[in-house]
């Protein structure tokens, strides 16, 4: 594997961080000291396997909800397991260290979670009222 599948320094990055490039000139010319994971690069190969979950998964499901439901368990964890590779601010939430992306991620796999009880109940019961 080549080496910037495991670690990447991000020449000319937008946010202006690391040190100056020289020779460069403009606006970014900045190169970060350390190299870092790639975590877009992680990100994009994780999100293409979940379309190919989510893909076989569709049919399977018979209430509209449940698949949406499925997607943001499934994203969620995946925004939760990159965002503790990923080099962030890190607040302190209710006495957890945590980024505000973790946040985010939590969220969305307690409305998965959620949604998938709801839709799951509710599927249950229109079939109920169908045939009685």
């Amino acid at each position: 594997m080549p080496d910037w599948m495991w670690s990447y320094n991000y020449p000319h990055n937008v946010i202006g961080g690391g040190m100056p490039i020289p020779g460069c000139e403009g606006r970014h010319c900045m190169v970060l000291p350390d190299p870092v994971f790639p975590t877009p690069l992680y990100e994009a190969i994780a999100c293409i396997l979940l379309f190919v979950v989510l893909w076989r998964l569709r049919t399977y499901f018979v209430n509209p909800g449940q698949l949406f439901s499925t997607y943001l368990l499934l994203n969620g964890m995946e925004r939760f397991t990159i965002e503790k590779i990923r080099v962030n601010n890190i607040f302190n939430i209710a006495g957890f260290d945590m980024t505000q992306a973790e946040v985010i991620a939590l969220v969305l796999m307690l409305l998965g979670i959620s949604g998938l009880i709801y839709f799951k109940k509710h599927v249950v019961k229109n079939e109920r009222r169908a045939i009685g």
